[in-house]
């Protein structure tokens, strides 16, 4: 076993445990065996989730006036919902119903929904003509099951990728040469710093554009889902802090009942060992969830791949356009025969240290002037094995504060 988990097997404490299994181990020991009547409401029944409508010129979805959400506001902790939503014998099982309705055939490895996103990548890949997708089609179903849920052609994959919007999936283009944002055609507009017209696009590579997922379809269709309705009715104590929700800076937002927000993460991944590509998913998560089907059904906005990290003023272009609109005008979702209308905010973007940095567009987290607060340069720490780290030591007399000219600068 050598040192990987050698501390299952000791009987005295060690030092070096993980922090997340810690944390981890401390959960399970600390984990009541049943929710806490002290600290949460559970009187009412998660089954029993109701909208109030106090303003009947808000149906058809231009105003809704006060909407009240019974408990909106607050909701389970992690434990609480995982025990609802773990039971094996519960019909509303989120996990259990999509995983036997959503399966492609008995035993498969996919589901439907990974199938279809599966055929989509490789015509997008190869650049297949409607022909050759039809082609690949019949070929795959004879390779499955009898029965077996597949789609005959182009227009059902698309048709199921769309999701109702004909703006769902988007190129945006980008300058071979200096990564500048050419927007949704690559021919119209001009690099303003090589004050040419985009180079022509390689066949395979497909270097210079990234897509862009309209997050609104997805944002609908996950609120309007009946299995997400019965867990907006849990209440918890009012000092209780246990998700972003009930932090104060969420409670300042000054937004209505009927509005929601989300959590914006992005981070590079290298789905090849041997290659230098990269890939640059951008997600977002509904806050107004618990954490677990937060984690579970995370929505794609934007997805950049090619052989360099993204030039982030390039990539988060569109995105601010999409992010602007839904927080003034918001969308409309249906709920028991009722239109809401209600705005999504993206008040919080959680990254890792080197991805933050790229977002920023400031210096890597262990280069110098690497705090985004102020201006201490970091010191260099040489260690026994004569390696070194950069490390902002702690100091009492305060350095200067950042401003918008020393973001550019450093």
């Amino acid at each position: 076993m050598g040192r990987y988990k050698i501390y299952t097997l000791s009987s005295t404490p060690i030092k070096n445990i993980p922090t997340r299994t810690r944390q981890r181990i401390l959960r399970r020991v600390l984990k009541p065996s049943t929710a806490p009547s002290s600290c949460h409401d559970r009187n009412q029944s998660t089954n029993n989730f109701s909208l109030n409508f106090q303003d009947e010129s808000g149906v058809n979805g231009t105003d809704t006036g006060d909407l009240s959400i019974s408990g909106y506001e607050k909701f389970a902790n992690e434990n609480y919902v995982d025990q609802q939503y773990e039971s094996s014998g519960s019909e509303d099982s989120f996990d259990n119903v999509r995983a036997n309705e959503n399966q492609l055939y008995a035993d498969a490895r996919i589901t439907e929904e990974q199938s279809r996103l599966l055929i989509l990548a490789y015509t997008h890949r190869y650049n297949l003509t409607k022909e050759a997708l039809e082609d690949l089609l019949e070929l795959v179903e004879f390779h499955t099951p009898i029965g077996t849920k597949l789609v005959k052609s182009k227009y059902l994959v698309n048709k199921f990728i769309e999701a109702g919007s004909s703006n769902f999936e988007q190129r945006h283009y980008y300058c071979d040469n200096y990564t500048v944002y050419l927007g949704c055609s690559p021919y119209t507009n001009v690099c303003t710093k090589c004050s040419t017209l985009n180079t022509p696009l390689k066949e395979k590579s497909g270097e210079n554009f990234f897509f862009v997922f309209d997050p609104e379809p997805q944002i609908v269709e996950f609120l309007e889902t009946q299995h997400f309705k019965k867990l907006i009715n849990v209440n918890t104590a009012p000092n209780l802090f246990q998700d972003i929700i009930d932090g104060g800076c969420y409670k300042n937002l000054g937004k209505s009942s009927q509005d929601f927000t989300c959590c914006m993460n992005t981070d590079g991944i290298s789905p090849f060992m041997s290659s230098n590509y990269q890939m640059w998913p951008y997600c977002i998560s509904l806050n107004e969830f618990p954490y677990r089907i937060r984690r579970s059904n995370c929505i794609l906005v934007a997805l950049w791949f090619g052989i360099s990290k993204p030039n982030f003023t390039t990539f988060l272009t569109p995105l601010v356009n999409i992010f602007n609109r839904l927080g003034n005008a918001g969308l409309i979702w249906n709920y028991n025969g009722q239109n809401v209308s209600s705005k999504i905010f993206f008040p919080i973007l959680v990254c890792d240290s080197p991805a933050r940095s790229y977002v920023q567009g400031m210096t890597q987290h262990n280069g110098s002037y690497s705090c985004p607060y102020c201006l201490h340069p970091g010191e260099t720490l040489w260690t026994p094995e004569n390696s070194h780290k950069s490390i902002i030591p702690y100091v009492k007399t305060q350095h200067q504060l950042r401003t918008q000219e020393t973001f550019v600068q450093h």
